[in-house]
């Protein structure tokens, strides 16, 4: 299989300004408790940097699973299987077929996506929208139009 994983800039994650809300919210109730306010503010800073490699390496797994899903059904969509070797496979494999299947159809759409800035837009929106919109059926421009 030729590999094309895409560049490891797409799986660059920021947070977004309410994530980054969200994390001060949780820390400010906490503020009291430092004496040294310049340590403080490195804390939280490391902290928003770990929340968003977090989310870059979430990113990435669901890419590297439907990229695994989709090369095995290649293989298990040959002659010499029956048509039922892939779903049999995925019930082996899976503890829901629903997660391999938002996983693969998460991973075709991105690999068809015609450019980084849409795969990036894509990838940032969240994982519940983007598995029902790559699961809907549809043409890839209506769906590029939706993201």
């Amino acid at each position: 299989f030729k590999k094309t994983l895409p560049s490891i800039e797409l799986f660059s994650a920021t947070l977004n300004s309410e994530e980054s809300q969200s994390l001060d919210r949780l820390f400010l109730s906490e503020s009291q408790n430092y004496s040294d306010e310049g340590f403080y503010q490195e804390d939280i800073l490391a902290v928003k940097l770990l929340t968003g490699q977090i989310k870059s390496i979430q990113k990435q797994h669901v890419l590297l699973l439907g990229e695994k899903i989709y090369n095995a059904r290649k293989i298990l969509s040959k002659d010499h299987f029956s048509s039922t070797t892939f779903s049999s496979w995925i019930e082996l494999v899976f503890r829901t077929k629903s997660s391999a299947y938002n996983a693969l159809a998460y991973y075709e759409l991105f690999i068809n996506l015609p450019n980084q800035t849409l795969q990036k837009e894509f990838q940032s929106i969240p994982y519940k929208s983007a598995y029902i919109l790559a699961a809907r059926k549809g043409d890839l421009k209506t769906k590029v139009d939706v993201i």
